[in-house]
């Protein structure tokens, strides 16, 4: 298979009478097809150019992208209030969300329901309902508080979910070590905390597979992690490294999950049975401190580890770094109709790459 950066098939060019061997032009087919393919050329496009900047303090802690509403949503927090805005790419037209008052709501963690197109928000304060806020239809009118309040001695939201199929659940991860589910029908209206699980320790971090219809929700800095094929019961595993993300290709039907030394990566076809990518595979900006974001488009990955964005057509066996963001708190990505990615940080800086695709 033929891999971006692709070389020269006649790196002097052709010369008179030179006839092209079959190995020539099966090289030539061979790059154009992948270069068609959603690969090579959107790495090259996607790695060199983020155009739009906007600095919009309302938001930058939390950013999601609805594919239903077709929106990218950024939330931030003002005094005690959550604040936050929608808008299309190129973000220069940016509408106000009208959000619950007065709560003294920090978002921290967020998903969205492709189909359905709800979306909610976690975060401080610990104990209160309005520590969860949600929409049915992502207008900025239609954010309301969720009517369940978290259980006494449950902190630090630190990670989310949807998950499609037949578990249709929301899931909220806490560093307490507890777990909240909310079905997808009720939006995130109502939320119940999930017993008896396998340990307490901090949930760091989710992915879902559709296809084995999955949850593997990791620690950081732990080799215990846990896994649901149903959203009510959960198995403790057991990984072979001190795991701190976890994330699901669709493209390639892998988990991949990351660590904090060298290798940083590990792949597996069913969130049980892992195998290291080795040292050669290691992200160029580190992957510890659990400061590490995945996205996918077709055969694109991107993994903003340590503040260093680095792009991988072939399945994290290696990276090309393009790009350094510092700070990184929010984060989104689309990959319908094409693909585009949204930083932001804790002041509001908002950068975003050119729109891939159709």
């Amino acid at each position: 298979m033929a891999l971006w950066p692709f070389s020269l098939v006649w790196p002097g060019g052709l010369v008179n009478n030179q006839v092209p061997l079959h190995s020539d032009l099966n090289k030539l087919d061979e790059q154009q097809a992948q270069a068609a393919d959603g690969s090579a050329w959107t790495d090259i496009t996607f790695a060199g150019n983020y155009p739009y900047f906007v600095t919009d303090a309302t938001g930058g802690l939390v950013c999601l992208y609805n594919p239903v509403a077709k929106y990218f949503y950024s939330l931030g927090v003002s005094g005690v209030d959550p604040v936050g805005f929608q808008a299309r790419s190129p973000f220069i037209v940016r509408t106000a969300q009208s959000l619950p008052a007065g709560a003294g709501l920090i978002p921290a963690v967020g998903a969205v329901d492709p189909v359905r197109g709800t979306m909610f928000i976690g975060g401080a304060p610990n104990t209160s309902s309005q520590s969860r806020i949600r929409t049915n239809t992502g207008l900025t009118t239609s954010w309301v508080a969720a009517n369940t309040a978290k259980a006494a001695g449950t902190t630090g939201p630190t990670s989310a979910i949807y998950c499609l199929g037949t578990i249709d659940k929301h899931f909220i991860g806490y560093a307490s070590g507890e777990i909240e589910s909310s079905t997808g029908a009720s939006a995130g209206a109502t939320w119940a905390n999930i017993g008896s699980l396998p340990n307490s320790n901090a949930r760091s971090s989710m992915a879902f597979s559709p296809t084995l219809n999955r949850l593997v929700v990791v620690t950081t800095g732990s080799t215990s992690y846990i896994t649901s094929d149903d959203g009510t019961t959960f198995a403790a595993r057991t990984a072979p490294a001190n795991f701190h993300t976890v994330f699901w290709s669709s493209f390639r039907s892998l988990f991949y999950a990351t660590t904090n030394v060298s290798p940083n990566f590990y792949s597996s076809p069913d969130g049980i049975t892992w195998t290291s990518l080795g040292a050669g595979a290691d992200h160029p900006g580190g992957t510890s401190a659990g400061a590490v974001q995945f996205f996918e488009y077709r055969r694109l990955i991107g993994c903003l580890g340590q503040g260093h964005l680095a792009l991988s057509v072939d399945g994290l066996a290696s990276w090309s770094e393009v790009a350094a963001f510092n700070t990184i708190a929010g984060f989104a990505a689309r990959s319908d109709n094409g693909f585009q990615a949204l930083f932001a940080n804790s002041a509001g800086d908002h950068k975003a790459s050119l729109r891939i695709g159709a």
